[in-house]
């Protein structure tokens, strides 16, 4: 993962209660851009972070029950094949809401 990059909604930026999680959830953020969710195992994000996998699992598990991310799980039994991790479509959908608005004030904003 060279170069990229990701949104940071202000309601992140903002949240005081997450500031250990949000490095994190702007590499999901731009992990998501080109299939429209991340699928990096805790493996993969603990070795980009230098932490644990344990501290990994954490920080998702304060993410999803912030309701910034959502997890599904593709199963085979038990054992897990696959796993998706989305940015909630709360957040995506306040983002969208805000560019329209901007595109739209833009306009309005024109004085000549």
């Amino acid at each position: 993962m060279k170069g990229g990059y990701s949104i940071c909604l202000n309601e992140w930026a903002l949240d005081g209660d997450i500031k250990n999680e949000l490095r994190l959830l702007l590499i999901i953020s731009s992990l998501c851009a080109e299939r429209g969710y991340c699928f990096a195992s805790n493996k993969y994000l603990a070795d980009l972070f230098k932490e644990e996998e344990e501290t990994i699992s954490r920080k998702l598990r304060k993410l999803v029950d912030k309701k910034y991310i959502t997890i599904e799980y593709t199963r085979r039994g038990a054992e897990i094949k696959e796993r998706k991790i989305r940015l909630t479509k709360i957040s995506i959908d306040d983002c969208q809401k805000n560019q329209s608005t901007i595109d739209k004030n833009d306009k309005e904003n024109i004085t000549s």
